[in-house]
């Protein structure tokens, strides 16, 4: 993501340090959580 950069974590968490303050850092990084949310999922099947 543009202005940040991943700077460490552990199993349950990645940390960011943010260059850009002055951009929407935490909603984008909360939008970006709930897509690998969901693309984590497992597999729902039909039928």
């Amino acid at each position: 993501m543009p202005g940040t950069v991943a700077s460490g974590g552990k199993a349950e968490m990645i940390e960011f340090h943010c260059l850009d303050t002055g951009q929407a850092v935490v909603e984008q990084l909360a939008a970006e959580e709930r897509a690998y949310a969901r693309a984590l999922q497992p597999e729902r099947r039909d039928g």
